[in-house]
């Protein structure tokens, strides 16, 4: 369950039942999508400012009926995804597969505690600053992090960590690491890392590791 403009989620329990928080002071009404992996997006429009309850009821559909979609949740299945990122950060990853939002600026300590808050896998940033480890759909401008950064999706310009960068897609630019690089794609540019590099595929740069 999510809100695209107030990038807000929550996942339901096993019965289905859930509970959002919405801002009431800037939106004139919210949009809340259903989204589940192997269903359709169904979504409600509520009116913010009052406790409301409501029943949506979904149905399975055939894969075959599908709008199919690019997978980027390869960085969630590494050791090291599954080691910083939580449960519940890769199911959701799995169900928002098709959606992404484009933000200036993110801001985190942990992935899920920041700025973008349990939507952060989800949003392409310009500048993104991570105190200690950062989660994101991706990134165009500048990445800086303590420990690590993680990306699903493609990295363009700066991106430099103390320990680790992960990323899913394709890195154009500069990549630096304390310890390790991981691109899961290709690399196009400079990548330098204190003992391990790898490029899951084409690298058209130069690529250092000092032992």
């Amino acid at each position: 369950m999510y809100e695209s403009g107030q990038l807000v989620s929550t996942l339901t329990d096993i019965n289905g039942f859930f509970r959002l928080r919405l801002r009431d002071n800037k939106y004139a009404h919210a949009e809340l999508v259903i989204s589940k992996q192997f269903y359709r997006d169904t979504v409600i429009f509520l009116r913010p400012g009052y406790d409301q309850q409501v029943t949506v009821p979904i149905a399975r559909e055939k894969v075959s009926d599908l709008t199919p979609f690019v997978v980027t949740n390869k960085v969630e299945k590494t050791w090291v995804g599954k080691l910083f990122l939580s449960s519940k950060q890769i199911v959701q990853s799995l169900n928002l597969g098709d959606f992404f939002a484009n933000k200036p600026v993110q801001m985190s300590l942990i992935p899920g505690l920041g700025t973008h808050g349990k939507m952060s896998g989800q949003v392409v940033n310009k500048l993104s600053l991570n105190l200690i480890a950062g989660y994101s759909a991706g990134m165009k401008g500048v990445e800086l992090a303590g420990i690590a950064n993680f990306d699903k999706g493609e990295v363009r310009g700066v991106q430099a960590s103390g320990i680790a960068n992960l990323v899913g897609g394709n890195v154009s630019g500069v990549q630096l690491a304390g310890i390790h690089n991981e691109d899961l794609d290709s690399l196009y540019g400079v990548q330098a890392g204190g003992s391990a590099t790898r490029c899951g595929a084409a690298s058209k740069g130069y690529s250092w590791r000092v032992l």
